[in-house]
C-alpha cells in the first residue's frame, strides 16, 4: 500500500512539473476585451510572452494605457 502511495505522488509531481515547463502566459478573457476597447479590432492571437506582460503592465499601471498596447503589439 505504501508503495502504491509513493508511487502515486511521485507521478502526481512529474505531470505537474511538466504542466509547469509548458506553460505560455495568455491574455484573460477580460483583458482582451479592454484591449480591443482602447486600440480597436485587433489580433491577440499569437502574443509572444514579452507582448503579454507589456499588454498587462500597461492594462495595470499609468499612463496611456492605449499608446502603450500599440506599443507593445507593433
Amino acid at each position: 500500500m505504501k508503495r502504491i502511495i509513493l508511487a502515486s505522488a511521485i507521478l502526481a509531481g512529474l505531470a505537474s512539473a511538466a504542466s509547469a515547463q509548458s506553460f505560455e502566459p495568455t491574455l484573460s478573457a477580460p483583458e482582451q476585451q479592454e484591449v480591443r476597447i482602447l486600440v480597436g479590432n485587433v489580433d491577440l492571437s499569437n502574443l509572444s510572452a514579452e507582448q503579454v506582460s507589456s499588454i498587462q503592465n500597461a492594462l495595470y499601471g499609468g499612463g496611456n494605457k492605449a499608446a502603450e498596447i500599440r506599443a507593445a503589439l507593433n
